[in-house]
């Protein structure tokens, strides 16, 4: 896959690499809110591309669910490792992340 810019999301004047983190690390912000319309909304004003996206969107729901079904639980999600497979340096260039996080629900 390239990367394209999406038409909105990230700021035109960032340099190509930093601009991918950014619009990255906002997504994954917006998992670890635990918020299923809010992640919807992120995919849709920028359209990153996320492979897993309805996965990731059924894991919210079902967090959601749970949470109302059991109002003394407590859940967290937190990423541990988030990394490129390459710098992308020009629009030409290629590039997949890869992010690992973890669920704690008590």
């Amino acid at each position: 896959l390239r990367y394209a810019v999406p038409s909105s999301g990230i700021n035109a004047e960032w340099p190509l690499r930093p601009g991918i983190t950014n619009l990255d690390k906002l997504g994954m912000d917006t998992i670890e809110s635990l918020n299923s319309v809010a992640f919807q909304s992120y995919l849709s004003k920028t359209s990153n591309t996320i492979c897993g996206r309805r996965p990731i969107l059924l894991l919210l729901a079902t967090v959601e669910e749970h949470s109302a079904r059991n109002p003394n639980s407590k859940s967290k999600f937190s990423f541990l490792h988030y990394s490129q497979s390459s710098k992308c340096m020009r629009p030409s260039d290629s590039s997949v992340s890869y992010a690992s996080g973890v669920l704690t629900i008590s």
